[in-house]
């Protein structure tokens, strides 16, 4: 038989921590995985091929005892080369909420499909919000998020739980790289 080992993730997912924490997480612990999040997608994009993991989202974001975040579930995850049939074959997949809107048919498929579904996950670490939440209005935290920041609403998309940062320009660049 096989045997698969898997570090132990304390901390459990991204999702639980923003989410079913009662203490929501400080400002630099949430830099720090969103961070550590950037750098796991960055890794996989840069390999040769690149793979595209294609379910970015809080749940797959699983974070260990020292609050390091690493990225899980590669269940749909494609290694990418340009011409490969197969890669054109497969359909889109990935989770409501996180996909990219231009991601509707296999050849759209790119890592910029991966960047996409960070920023929502960056808006999420952001807002204390879910990528889709219908208890708000709009559900999506793209039509919620993005109207705020066009019309320089910063502090409106900050976690209310705890204070925003207290730099402007840190507020602003969060913001803006979402």
């Amino acid at each position: 038989g096989r045997l698969l080992v898997v570090e132990f993730m304390s901390n459990g997912t991204l999702y639980d921590v923003l989410h079913s924490n009662s203490r929501p997480p400080t400002w630099g612990r949430r830099i720090k995985l969103a961070l550590h999040t950037a750098n796991a997608i960055d890794t996989l994009h840069s390999s040769s091929p690149p793979v595209i993991h294609r379910d970015i989202k809080s749940a797959n974001v699983l974070i260990d005892r020292n609050f390091n975040a690493r990225l899980g579930d590669f269940g749909l995850a494609l290694r990418c080369h340009v011409d490969d049939y197969r890669l054109r074959s497969t359909p889109p997949a990935g989770t409501m909420g996180y996909l990219d809107p231009g991601y509707v048919t296999p050849d759209n498929l790119s890592t910029k499909t991966d960047v996409f579904s960070f920023g929502i996950l960056l808006l999420e670490i952001i807002s204390g919000r879910k990528a889709i939440d219908v208890g708000h209005s709009p559900p999506s935290i793209v039509d919620w998020a993005i109207p705020l920041i066009r019309r320089g609403k910063l502090v409106s998309i900050y976690d209310p739980r705890i204070p925003p940062p207290r730099d402007p320009l840190v507020r602003k660049q969060l913001a803006v790289v979402a």
